[in-house]
């Protein structure tokens, strides 16, 4: 069963946006191994979701730690 390359460069986007905002040689690696790869990391609307998928993150650790304060 052959994957169509709109499928599989979907699939590769939603692999690269999980890569940790801590561990950016990752991507620098990972836009090495190909140009479609390359392409892909350095589009605008790559770079758009990852920050906004790690900051929601991010944003669900900070207001944990303001609650702990306000309880305490």
């Amino acid at each position: 069963m052959l994957m169509l390359p709109e499928l599989v460069d979907d699939l590769v986007a939603e692999i690269l946006l999980r890569v940790k905002p801590g561990e950016p040689a990752c991507l620098v690696r990972a836009s090495l191994v190909c140009k479609p790869w390359s392409r892909l990391i350095s589009d605008p609307t790559f770079r758009r979701r990852y920050r906004a998928f790690h900051r929601a993150r991010l944003r669900i650790v900070c207001d944990a730690i303001e609650w702990r304060q306000i309880v305490s």
